[in-house]
């Protein structure tokens, strides 16, 4: 514990000696700036009654908005409140719900991945003659596999409904 004690004199004396000089300097820079202002005092003075119709007349043109920019404000927070409490809301109800994915690294595999239905792919054309038309491409479609369905989180089977749609044979009316 001795040595504890040395640290915080040997800091303490290195802080006075790092302080010392600092307030020298801060006790004359603010007597040289005080000095100054006494000299220039009439000239800013003179300045400020000059162009002070400047900021009377800015005061005029922003005090009709200042409640415009005072709600704005506010709504902006309230806004950014309400947002924090959403998502917040969105996280409890999604947990109760067990609506969220397992760890998404754990089970991602790629048979499960959607992949898409068709692709589409350009077919090599014909060698065209000078008579010819310009050669379009002839586009076709590759069917892939369909992606297997992945199993249905327990929160959902509770919630699922299914829901059919009927076709009108008759005419609309």
């Amino acid at each position: 514990m001795y040595w504890l004690g040395m640290v915080v004199k040997a800091s303490s004396a290195l802080g006075a000696a790092i302080a010392l000089p600092l307030r020298l300097v801060w006790s004359l820079g603010s007597s040289l700036v005080a000095f100054i202002l006494i000299l220039l005092a009439p000239a800013i003075y003179m300045f400020s009654y000059s162009f002070g119709w400047i900021t009377t007349l800015i005061n005029f043109c922003i005090s009709p908005v200042q409640p415009l920019y005072i709600f704005i404000t506010c709504g902006a927070i309230v806004g950014g409140l309400a947002g924090v409490v959403v998502s917040f809301t969105s996280e409890v109800v999604t947990s109760a719900l067990g609506l969220h994915d397992r760890a998404k690294e754990e089970d991602y595999d790629e048979s499960i991945a959607p992949t898409p239905i068709t692709m589409l792919t350009p077919r090599p054309t014909s060698s065209r003659t000078e008579d010819s038309s310009p050669p379009e491409t002839d586009w076709h479609f590759l069917e892939t596999m369909a992606p297997k369905r992945r199993e249905r989180t327990a929160g959902l089977v509770s919630l699922s409904q299914t829901i059919h749609e009927e076709e009108s044979n008759g005419s609309e009316l």
